[in-house]
């Protein structure tokens, strides 16, 4: 079944979620309610954002090692996100899965200022059937947070260069540098 923007679960305001995403609880919970948690981490100090968002689609680590799922897990930091650094909203990040040396779309993860926001694109690329790497060549305007999406295509993308390839683009890159 397609994933619904009703089955994306976005929670705002929520303190150490990064440390409840991590113990796999958050998908468990999503997955049994379908709608947004609510957990405080009391008495310990938020590790995000109080403006943090939690948006999810699709799979989980968990689900998918549940489901004996072989996958690709691509995790993008927003202090890559050129636009995130600029705005002081660099704390959060987005793990993609997608099925192993495939570019198809499992499930999203993004804990961020604005992951509700940042998830649709993920959530139509599941629907449509457009895969990670296809993300990545598709025009996204700078500097925007919709980066995170083209980043996580780029770095698919980046593992389906032959040896060779990644020696002719590294001497580029150094070249460029100079």
């Amino acid at each position: 079944a397609l994933p619904e923007l009703a089955d994306a679960t976005v929670a705002v305001g929520l303190p150490g979620a990064d440390r409840f995403l991590r113990s796999g609880q958050l998908d468990e919970r999503i997955q049994r309610e379908r709608r947004p948690p609510r957990v405080v981490a009391r008495g310990e100090e938020p590790v995000l954002q109080p403006e943090a968002e939690v948006a999810h689609v699709g799979l989980g680590e968990k689900e998918a090692q549940q489901k004996n799922l072989d996958y690709d897990l691509f995790v993008v930091p927003l202090e890559d996100v050129d636009r995130a650094v600029v705005e002081s909203e660099d704390a959060g990040f987005a793990k993609i899965l997608t099925r192993k040396g495939s570019g198809k779309i499992l499930g999203a993860t993004i804990i961020a200022p604005h992951a509700g926001d940042l998830l649709h694109e993920f959530v139509l690329a599941m629907n449509a059937k457009i895969g990670l790497g296809k993300i990545s060549s598709i025009i996204h305007a700078y500097p925007t947070f919709a980066e995170l999406a083209r980043k996580a295509g780029d770095k698919f993308n980046r593992t389906r260069l032959t040896p060779h390839a990644k020696k002719i683009f590294a001497w580029l890159y150094k070249r460029a540098r100079k």
